[in-house]
């Protein structure tokens, strides 16, 4: 008798805390959800909440209620009445006073960090210049001048999330496999800032990120696509039925040393015909002022080449080129992409490619750190 008690006992504490994790679990997918509706569909009240996402009124009360708590939502009055009765209070998303704190950590020279609204609007920006060759003291300073600006952004407004945009490779847990120009190998970023700042931190690669930031906030709307970003070096980030792919490694779109003439120029890693060797903005952009747009029409091929192989294998139709507007946005340059593209893929299989230039990308990395905070938060 005794032992079909404590049976009974430990099964129904194994059920009560399973339905303790559902509950959990459904209170963050109505979270995301309301809140990803009201960041694409703007200001709404509870009752068009609850008909859009069909949830019941008490769960998007209560929702509702959580995220105002957060500072995620803010009550921006009442909405225009269509019946009788009192009119539903206006709700949005917080694009005032909730803000990310947000770093790009791509250029050899320094780290920016900025304080960035969820509708991904640059409120500040500071840099820290780094010296190369001083073994570990970066990441200390690194650390450091994010905990600064974390603790300074958090006197005037709700810090919601941190989160770092790294060049390299970066696990599923914030760990910095490999960040070349910085010199770390098997760093815990995530963990390491997370300690310091009581607080979840984001860590994750940088061109990944300015992938998220193309589709969330620049209206780059394509269920597959592959975004080239030219800027410090050259990388991709690839979607694939609307998940970024990372790959088994977390390696995923690094192209840039991808050989694409073996007789090409010498590239930084000691190779000849890299695709960073032909693209990257500080050797190109003296190429064009010597030799025109014969250097553009060879960039652009190269570029073709290295897309055929990956536009094949997915059956991608749409790839999305972002830097310099007067590099990346040449109509030669994107037609020379196109056109190697086209001669080199099997017409009637993959459809003809859509190569297009993103130019408006000062701040894309640093958005890309805000849309991993957005993505954790289910606004996708």
């Amino acid at each position: 008798m005794a032992s079909n008690t404590g049976g009974s006992d430990a099964g129904a504490r194994t059920r009560r805390s399973w339905a303790k994790a559902e509950i959990g679990d459904t209170r963050r997918h109505n979270r995301a959800l309301l809140l990803d509706t009201l960041f694409h569909g703007g200001p709404m009240s509870r009752a068009q909440l609850a008909r859009t996402t069909a949830l019941t009124a008490p769960t998007v009360s209560a929702a509702i209620a959580d995220l105002l708590h957060d500072h995620l939502v803010l009550d921006v009055g009442d909405a225009v009445p269509t019946r009788r009765g009192k009119p539903g209070s206006l709700l949005k998303v917080n694009d005032e006073d909730a803000v990310v704190v947000a770093g790009d950590l791509s250029d050899i020279s320094g780290v920016v960090v900025g304080v960035t609204t969820l509708a991904g609007k640059l409120l500040s920006a500071t840099s820290l210049p780094l010296v190369p060759g001083r073994g570990n003291a970066p990441l200390e300073d690194v650390i450091g001048f994010v905990e600064q600006i974390v603790h300074e952004a958090a006197r005037t407004y709700h810090v919601v999330g941190v989160s770092l945009a790294v060049p390299g490779v970066i696990d599923g847990r914030g760990t910095v496999v490999r960040a070349s120009h910085l010199g770390w190998v098997d760093v815990p970023l995530s963990a390491m800032l997370a300690e310091r700042l009581e607080r979840p931190v984001h860590v994750g690669n940088d061109v990944n990120a300015a992938t998220m930031a193309a589709r969330q906030l620049h209206g780059v709307e394509a269920h597959n696509l592959m975004l080239v970003y030219v800027e410090h070096g050259v990388g991709a980030g690839l979607v694939i039925g609307d998940q970024l792919l990372e790959g088994e490694t977390f390696a995923a779109g690094e192209i840039g040393h991808l050989s694409v003439d073996p007789d090409g120029p010498e590239c930084t890693c000691g190779r000849r015909g890299c695709l960073q060797a032909f693209l990257n903005p500080q050797d190109l952009r003296p190429r064009v002022e010597r030799q025109g747009d014969s250097a553009l029409t060879e960039a652009g091929t190269a570029l073709g080449l290295a897309l055929s192989g990956v536009i094949s294998a997915l059956n991608l139709t749409r790839v999305v080129v972002a830097g310099p507007v007067d590099l990346v946005g040449s109509a030669v340059f994107l037609e020379a992409a196109t056109a190697t593209v086209l001669d080199r893929t099997l017409a009637g299989i993959n459809a003809e490619p859509q190569i297009s230039a993103l130019t408006d990308t000062d701040e894309l990395i640093l958005q890309g750190a805000l849309c991993l905070v957005l993505a954790d938060l289910g606004i996708r």
